[in-house]
């Protein structure tokens, strides 16, 4: 009898673990906004951070992360983007959560997990990448980024850069309607145009827009004739002018044209910058 009893009893425990892997668990269901004080999401692609502590935003993120489903732990290698949202709560403690469809990564954890309230997740994370104001690179990092940049000229052209030849654009023009776009619609967005001197030596530009301001580095590391020119040069502006073809960045807003920046005898080159 007592065989039976524990044969009955290992059966219903079975039953329930292929219950509990079936139906799966919600690890933060219980989660709310208030425990939040930030959170922080990497996007890869395209290798970019943005942190928050909207509150808006966050009681957006918990009412996804209250529906995520996790199942069994799943060790298998998938290929995709990797959305991954760093919260840091007011007691202190730090929860990393990745969105790898068909996984759910819980600090370092493999799942894996319920369809769509991870896609919600990673979709949510791309748009703030989209919408929020990054702190963009520092002047180091653009320096290293700039320097990788080829010198000869045909392997410029095709390094993904917008590239205007003495006037003329020989690459990039897609790129360059979408960071004015992005500027429009006041999305963080960045660029590396290239141009080049009269001897043939490519000058590059990062430029960055946080949403609100233009970051700007110039590279004239590769300009043979520089003379005492620093190789590198970071400018800041308020504000982004177009004028039939010309787009002109500028601090002072009374500024709308390209005229107004030519004529002006109170304006030194490093008060505007024509990007395009």
């Amino acid at each position: 009898m007592m065989k039976k009893i524990i044969a009955v009893l290992a059966a219903v425990l079975v039953l329930l673990a292929s219950a509990c892997s079936v139906t799966g668990t919600k690890p933060f269901k219980d989660l709310t906004s208030d425990e939040i004080e930030s959170v922080s999401v990497n996007c890869i692609p395209p290798d970019k951070t943005v942190e928050t502590d909207d509150t808006d935003r966050i009681d957006e993120l918990v009412e996804i992360l209250n529906r995520l489903v996790i199942y069994d732990e799943d060790d298998k290698e998938y290929a995709g983007q990797s959305v991954t949202f760093t919260i840091t709560k007011t007691d202190g403690t730090v929860t990393r959560i990745n969105a790898y469809n068909p996984q759910l990564i819980i600090d370092g954890v493999k799942y894996s997990t319920k369809q769509e309230p991870c896609s919600k997740l990673n979709d949510l994370g791309n748009r703030w990448i989209d919408e929020l104001s990054a702190d963009g690179k520092t002047f180091d990092e653009v320096k290293k980024l700039l320097s990788e940049y080829p010198s000869d000229y045909s392997a410029v052209l095709g390094s993904g850069c917008y590239v205007n030849v003495h006037g003329e654009v020989k690459a990039g023009e897609d790129l360059k309607e979408k960071f004015l776009s992005d500027v429009d619609n006041g999305i963080a967005s960045e660029i590396v145009t290239v141009q080049f001197t009269t001897e043939g030596d490519p000058i590059y530009d990062y430029i960055y827009f946080s949403g609100e301001d233009f970051y700007c580095v110039e590279d004239c590391s590769r300009d043979r004739f520089k003379g005492s020119y620093d190789d590198y040069t970071q400018y800041r502006y308020k504000h982004l002018i177009a004028d039939g073809d010309r787009i002109i960045l500028v601090n002072d807003e009374n500024i709308s044209s390209y005229e107004q920046v030519i004529g002006s005898e109170e304006l030194g080159s490093n008060d505007y910058r024509i990007i395009f």
